[in-house]
């Protein structure tokens, strides 16, 4: 009897607790890559028109909450006289599937556009 309902309890807290857990978003570089274009880099005055403006994109780390999706990138972007080698944090609003901000992180202009490993080793 008390196996039965420990096992109905465990069953309910797993049905409660499962859609908390699992995000139900999960995007590839190039659909972020789309999904930012017409917001603007926080902290810069720079918009994301193209996906041909972006040099460089890694993904380095995925964080998820209830809420929102976060994404810790490198991009280079592709400037006329330079390149801005930056690092920023992606947020999607995960109800909606949204991007809620691009923030800047870091930002190293160079005469070119680097890649990661480029830009982590000078």
């Amino acid at each position: 009897m008390f196996r039965k309902m420990l096992h109905a309890l465990i069953m309910a807290a797993v049905v409660l607790v499962s859609p908390l857990t699992f995000a139900k978003s999960d995007f590839s570089q190039a659909e972020i890559r789309t999904l930012i274009n017409g917001h603007e880099l926080s902290g810069s005055p720079w918009v994301f028109e193209e996906s041909d403006e972006i040099n460089h994109f890694k993904f380095l780390r995925e964080e998820r909450n209830q809420e929102y999706l976060e994404y810790f990138v490198y991009m280079s972007l592709r400037a006329e006289k330079a390149c801005h080698n930056v690092l920023s944090l992606i947020t999607i609003n995960m109800k909606s599937d949204e991007v809620e901000a691009v923030d800047m992180v870091h930002h190293a202009p160079a005469p070119r556009c680097l890649t990661y490993t480029e830009f982590k080793n000078p």
